[in-house]
């Protein structure tokens, strides 16, 4: 009897681990999506205040300004895009596929800007 209930008792607590360990990747997640949110909103909140408090904006000013809000609104359609994707795959609507990658074609562009080399 005794040997019973230490197994339910492990098997409890195995259980509440994974639980919890579940949860902390949920609330992670939320959180790094909150924040690839904030940025692109940031940059179109900021932008916009400035066309609205400087109507007198020379053309080149207000140029830029209207391509950051492009580069945000583009941003921000990809990540709820990607997160609809990801959304279908968990919920078993779409498989995932994966594949041998090269790290080169996704870091290359980004390491380009970043160096002023785009």
């Amino acid at each position: 009897m005794t040997a019973m209930a230490l197994l339910a008792t492990a098997l409890i607590v195995r259980a509440l681990n994974r639980e919890l360990a579940a949860a902390r990747q949920q609330s992670d997640f939320v959180a790094a999506v909150s924040h690839e949110f904030r940025t692109p909103l940031t940059t179109l909140r900021q932008f916009t205040e400035m066309l609205r408090e400087q109507p007198a904006l020379d053309d080149g000013r207000r140029s830029q300004a209207y391509d950051a809000q492009a580069r945000a609104t583009d941003r921000l359609t990809r990540l709820v895009e990607s997160l609809l994707e990801f959304g279908r795959m968990e919920a078993g609507v779409r498989a995932y596929h994966f594949a041998t990658r090269d790290a080169a074609e996704f870091v290359g562009p980004y390491l380009d800007r970043q160096l002023g080399l785009h």
